[in-house]
């Protein structure tokens, strides 16, 4: 298994992403992503998934629910803040993941066709 960079490991997980069938709710975007970055950091990491080492082991994380934030003035969005990014989750499935207060780095949108607009 060859060891990828973090930043090699973050776009395989934005191109698989935009490989799966839009999700039609916030719960099945979020299960996606999660899904789809535990799986590339299974893959191309050899560090194991150890929750309790986030931000400690080089590993990437989901996003937990402590992470989670209130975006004013959007009641159809849930935020989540990593390290360097913040990640929104519509309630219709789309997702956008940017840097913090930076450019986008991934505009999916969910089985609507629908995007997040912030």
């Amino acid at each position: 298994m060859p060891t990828l960079a973090r930043s090699d490991r973050l776009a395989l997980v934005f191109q698989r992403l935009l490989a799966l069938p839009a999700a039609s709710s916030a719960k099945q975007a979020k299960s996606q992503l999660d899904m789809t970055l535990n799986q590339v950091e299974d893959e191309f990491t050899t560090i194991p998934f150890r929750p309790d080492t986030l931000g400690s082991d080089g590993r990437m994380y989901p996003a937990q629910e402590d992470a989670r934030f209130v975006v004013e003035g959007h009641p159809e969005l849930a935020g989540y803040m990593h390290r360097r990014h913040e990640t929104y989750v519509s309630n219709t499935g789309a997702l956008l993941i940017r840097e913090y207060r930076g450019p986008v780095l991934l505009d999916r949108p969910g089985a609507d066709g629908k995007r997040v607009e912030l």
